[in-house]
């Protein structure tokens, strides 16, 4: 894939992490999804397992969305949502 390239995916799966920064527990979620056949994972604050959504693939030496060097290949969430969102908003802005 090319580095900033997205792509359309539906959230299938997720564990919930925990991480301890500055004697803070902060929870977050590993999102499952799958692309070409191979099952890849996103971070998010928020369980979006059984959402679609947008990720981005950014590649390992580039400059990532936020202006820092990734470090290796990864994805990126851009947005995610589910079926009952997605279709009012299309129908928000059908009626425009």
């Amino acid at each position: 894939m090319k580095h900033g390239e997205q792509i359309k995916v539906a959230f299938w799966g997720s564990v919930s992490r925990q991480v301890i920064e500055n004697n803070v527990v902060k929870k977050y979620y590993r999102i499952a999804f799958t692309h070409n056949g191979q099952t890849n994972h996103i971070t998010s604050v928020d369980d979006i397992s059984g959402k679609a959504g947008v990720v981005m693939f950014v590649k390992g030496g580039e400059t990532g969305p936020n202006g820092a060097k990734i470090v290796k290949d990864a994805f990126t969430l851009l947005g995610a949502a589910d079926a009952t969102t997605a279709t009012n908003a299309k129908n928000s802005l059908d009626a425009i």
